[in-house]
């Protein structure tokens, strides 16, 4: 059964976003396993600069992406496999001196009160997972 989605976690879904963008916007690079990643934080209003790691050779490319910014940040899914691909980006960056923000990946949890596990999942807080129904 479905938690149900109240205003107010679709609040912070928002904050977290804005502030994602925000980031990014300031020189972050956010780090996203693939392309559902990045159509569900599009789709919750997500304008920033990311590398998604199933293309762009995954990892191989990522030192030469991670010099241009300022911070990268790991938004990866909470699964086995992607805590083993954030622990890489995290030893990666620091062997180049890039800063690794952690706060977003571990709010993900806490913020959707542990109702996904994976970065795509956040569609469902969308206004696209709420279809409007047109009444006279």
């Amino acid at each position: 059964m479905r938690r149900k989605i109240t205003p107010r976690v679709l609040d912070s879904i928002q904050n977290f976003i804005m502030k994602l963008s925000q980031e990014s916007e300031e020189g972050a690079l956010v780090v996203v396993e693939g392309p559902k990643d990045v159509q569900a934080l599009r789709s919750l209003g997500f304008m920033g600069k990311y590398h998604m790691l199933c293309w762009n050779a995954g990892l191989s490319r990522l030192p030469a992406e991670m010099i241009l910014h300022t911070k990268v940040i790991p938004l990866l899914d909470l699964d086995k496999e992607g805590r083993a691909l954030t622990k890489k980006i995290i030893v990666t960056a620091e062997k180049i001196g890039v800063k690794v923000d952690l706060f977003f990946w571990r709010q993900i949890v806490p913020l959707t009160r542990g109702s996904i596990t994976e970065i795509q999942e956040l569609i469902r807080f969308s206004d696209d997972a709420f279809p409007v129904t047109m009444t006279d």
